[in-house]
């Protein structure tokens, strides 16, 4: 961005500039409902809430994301037991081996882009395209499209089967995957099509569990709808929430991690032109580590 001004002050504007440029993108936001934002899709939390950036009214602006309802709640989903839990500490050592999808058919994969990186997006993507017809003959029927998959064991959460997105309407849940005393690690899943919700209550008959209910690693939550017209916004956006605070999914093996790092591109999957590092969270902060131990550029 170039900035005209006298003279005088040019030089201090300039050194302003770059200061600002310099700092954490995410660390300048404070989101309220509302408020202007640049990025379309982008996840915030901020004082135990969370935010997501959409387009309301032909403007980007703030509203708040459904799942952070859930936020400091206790303990349990809908009166399940989830004592038998591990320790979210568990998955720093003994990683998942089972992604939320099959990549195999998706147009690109983006890893957790930090607060440090140079593009900030709390979550992961998985994206879609119908560029060459193959989900045409899908119809409506759920099991014709992509299986979301349990990630580990784990209870389910915050069911929704309609989420309101500005310019696109989605559907989503959560998966308690982890408990350390009141404190939950929650799978966030957000299913979003990129497209009206075809009628009412469609997404509906793509979920296919229910809030409280405890499920397997591996198990099907749900099916993700890819329309016809999908072109690559189609996707699936993957969290962990631990507590209020949002971070990175950084609990999947080395192996798994490697297959969607072969399928990192555009968007989120690139930057400066080079593919991203095998890694699920890339250059996140302190707070962005689900696991205590700082920030880290490749985690």
């Amino acid at each position: 961005m170039r900035v005209r001004v006298a003279a005088a002050v040019a030089v201090t504007v300039t050194c302003a500039v770059i200061v600002a440029a310099a700092m954490p993108v995410q660390a300048q936001i404070k989101p309220k409902p509302g408020m202007a934002c640049s990025s379309p899709g982008n996840h915030q939390q901020y004082a135990g809430k969370e935010y997501v950036c959409q387009r309301t009214g032909g403007r980007l602006a703030w509203a708040f994301f459904g799942p952070s309802s859930n936020a400091g709640a206790s303990p349990g989903s809908g009166g399940a037991n989830t004592s038998w839990l591990p320790k979210l500490s568990a998955f720093a050592t003994s990683k998942t081996d089972v992604l939320p999808v099959d990549i195999s058919r998706t147009s690109s994969v983006a890893p957790f882009l930090g607060a440090r990186s140079s593009q900030p997006h709390q979550g992961m993507h998985v994206n879609w395209s119908n560029a060459d017809g193959s989900w045409n003959s899908a119809g409506s029927t759920p099991e014709n499209f992509p299986a979301v998959r349990a990630v580990a064991d784990g209870v389910v959460t915050m069911v929704e089967p309609h989420r309101e997105m500005g310019v696109h309407q989605a559907y989503g849940l959560g998966l308690i995957i982890a408990q350390d005393g009141r404190t939950q690690a929650v799978a966030n899943y957000s299913l979003e099509p990129f497209v009206m919700e075809p009628a009412p209550g469609f997404y509906a008959q793509f979920i296919k569990v229910k809030d409280g209910q405890r499920v397997r690693k591996g198990d099907v939550l749900a099916y993700m709808y890819v329309p016809p017209q999908a072109d690559g916004s189609t996707h699936l956006h993957f969290h962990l929430n631990v507590g209020p605070r949002i971070t990175s999914p950084s609990i999947f093996t080395p192996a798994a991690v490697a297959q969607m790092q072969a399928r990192f591109g555009s968007p989120g999957g690139v930057e400066n032109g080079q593919q991203l590092p095998a890694c699920v969270g890339y250059r996140i902060n302190a707070d962005e580590n689900p696991f205590g131990t700082g920030a880290s550029d490749c985690l």
